[in-house]
């Protein structure tokens, strides 16, 4: 064996081993990383399991010291007492109920008008916009506590104390300052091409916000209804100041009743917690996907558009899909450009609701902005449109 030949051996071996070396010291710091991920998640986890532990005890053992966190016997008797209106102490179920409607009723209304008022500020031009929006931004300095008194005059003016329109009607009039902020960013970033195509259409303004930019928006969406419900099912000031009727309490002032009545039933305000508490974990299960895209894409400038399709945002839009064979988007961008009828005979899955949307300048405008193009020029027999079609 040759002097280079030994050099060369010796260098591969090298290489080898400082790769070795480095996929070890990855491993450690993964395995570092996930031991941390995992006791800072059985700190959150904590409080839970012992609110758990307290709903299934019964009261004296709950103030045993030194505390115990299983209960020697569990007594699900008491999410019967809560729930119970034969046995409960207070009406709890109505307390849900008030809750629900106050809160489905002010998420909607908070949707509505503030992705109405992002769009206005982001996508019309009219006199006076930037200055408005500066308005808009400086309301989100104030603290709440200042506008407590003028808020409770006026809308004893009104007659709306001790209704629940003090808590629903802001939801309709915009809803915050901050959800219309965060629609205003995520449809400031939606490329115009969308908008161009579908008023070359003659789609109406109202269309494109209706039937275009809100569905492209569905991250922004799930973000501020998540958020907004989270509000007004955990709200207790705004409660407290306007319902003095007690079959009007949503949950807040409910829990904060088992404080109140003959004592302190800390077994049961555990229990009602945390039936309180599930609500919220399941839209938040159920959300999480597009909630944690709308935080990620709100203000990521030529995201808006691929919001609603993980790995078209990946990829971006200046990658073409590989001319080995024509996915789904490529079906939607032949559909709309003209070779609907090929598309059907491949009867491809995704190719029937394409054909059913009436809207079709919107995935339009996607196949273009996407760079679909070259692949559909590709597939078979077919032949790529005109771009003066687009």
């Amino acid at each position: 064996m040759s002097d280079d030949d030994l050099e060369l051996t010796s260098r591969g071996g090298l290489r080898a081993g400082l790769a070795e070396s480095a996929t070890w010291q990855r491993r450690l710091w993964n395995a570092l990383m996930l031991a941390i991920l995992v006791a800072v998640g059985l700190g959150f986890m904590l409080p839970i399991f012992w609110a758990l532990c307290a709903s299934l005890k019964p009261l004296e053992e709950v103030y045993v010291f030194p505390p115990k966190f299983w209960p020697s016997e569990p007594l699900w008797d008491n999410y019967r007492q809560v729930l119970d209106p034969r046995t409960a102490r207070l009406p709890f179920p109505r307390f849900i109920l008030n809750t629900a409607i106050i809160t489905v009723a002010a998420v909607v209304g908070t949707v509505l008008t503030s992705s109405m008022a992002g769009y206005a500020l982001a996508r019309l031009s009219w006199r006076t916009r930037g200055f408005w929006f500066i308005v808009l931004l400086t309301t989100m300095m104030l603290p709440g506590q200042v506008l407590l008194i003028p808020h409770f005059l006026i809308y004893k003016n009104l007659g709306w104390v001790n209704t629940y329109k003090p808590l629903i009607v802001p939801g309709w009039l915009g809803g915050g300052a901050f959800f219309v902020f965060l629609f205003r960013q995520f449809f400031k970033a939606i490329p115009a091409e969308l908008e161009e195509a579908a008023l070359i259409d003659g789609a109406s303004r109202w269309q494109i916000y209706w039937r275009l930019m809100l569905p492209l928006a569905k991250p922004a969406v799930a973000t501020v209804a998540v958020l907004s419900f989270i509000h007004h099912w955990q709200e207790f000031m705004q409660p407290l100041i306007y319902l003095s009727d007690f079959e009007k309490y949503p949950i807040s002032l409910g829990l904060r009743m088992f404080q109140n009545i003959g004592g302190s039933w800390a077994n049961l305000l555990m229990a009602a917690s945390l039936i309180s508490l599930l609500p919220l974990a399941i839209l938040f299960l159920v959300a999480q996907r597009y909630f944690v895209q709308g935080l990620l894409l709100t203000g990521s400038k030529g995201l808006g558009s691929f919001a609603n399709d993980p790995a078209l945002a990946a990829r971006g839009s200046d990658d073409p899909l590989p001319p080995s064979g024509c996915d789904s988007r490529t079906l939607r961008a032949m559909a709309l450009t003209g070779h609907a009828e090929s598309v059907h005979q491949l009867q491809h899955p995704s190719v029937l609701v394409v054909l059913e949307e009436p809207l079709k300048y919107r995935f339009l405008a996607v196949a273009r902005l996407c760079n679909l193009l070259q692949p559909i020029s590709q597939c078979g027999n077919m032949t790529a449109p005109n771009k003066a079609d687009i």
